[in-house]
């Protein structure tokens, strides 16, 4: 159920082949399993949680009205205002601060009826990307433990698979092939590269690799080979 991509668990979720409370509760209990590891979410609210995918449940299976996003769970960064919650900015300054008011984007998630988990970490005040300067403690990559993260968002990365951190770098990749010139464009592609492979088996490896690799459509190549070989390694 959590290797799933939202699109098709909301197609679960409106067919009533799922329920927002069975795919609500694999989510906390991944979360429970490893987070303590990981260190992904600043805070969880299971209870919360729960309650909100009951409510879908039942309204959905009674006939009522029920939003686009109606028992689809979702985590939002610690940086956005959620009314009665702890939101910290990932500061010791806002540590036990909770907001009287929703940030636009959690109302209109809440108006969707989106079943809000928790909150994910972040570098103080969103300064940054891997979670380093975050005084509530550092995201750890879930595939290598002892490293960082170093993606935009921090929390929120650990969250998809292999697969979805290959889709998100070749597409960010291909877009920026599309719009810049060919040497700005292998310039920015390398500096990517750091960032999305930071703490990968064999990213170390891969980076220099694409140092001598001359226009971006092989640079694409490799980036694509690194990962095929990365995903039959792990399902080995």
């Amino acid at each position: 159920m959590i290797d799933q991509t939202a699109t098709s668990l909301l197609h679960l979720l409106t067919t009533g082949e799922a329920r927002s409370v069975e795919i609500t509760r694999s989510f906390l209990d991944q979360i429970a399993k490893h987070d303590a590891q990981v260190g992904a979410f600043l805070s969880v609210d299971e209870e919360g949680a729960l309650t909100k995918a009951a409510d879908v449940d039942r309204r959905r299976e009674s006939g009522a009205p029920v939003g686009k996003l109606a028992g689809l769970p979702v985590a939002v960064k610690d940086v956005l205002c959620t009314a009665g919650q702890r939101t910290t900015c990932g500061s010791r300054m806002l540590e036990h601060f909770s907001p009287p008011y929703d940030a636009t984007v959690i109302r209109r998630l809440k108006q969707a009826d989106a079943v809000l988990v928790g909150k994910t970490n972040l570098d103080e005040f969103a300064m940054g990307s891997s979670t380093e300067n975050s005084a509530l403690g550092a995201t750890r990559n879930p595939w290598i433990f002892r490293q960082t993260m170093a993606l935009l968002s921090g929390g929120a990365i650990p969250e998809p698979t292999m697969e979805d951190r290959r889709d998100l770098m070749l597409g960010h990749f291909r877009m920026v092939a599309e719009r810049e010139s060919s040497n700005f464009a292998l310039h920015k592609l390398r500096k990517f590269t750091s960032w999305y492979t930071h703490g990968l088996p064999g990213g170390r490896r891969l980076r220099r690799r694409i140092n001598d690799l001359p226009d971006v459509r092989r640079f694409i190549e490799a980036v694509e080979e690194f990962f095929g070989e990365l995903l039959y390694s792990n399902a080995a």
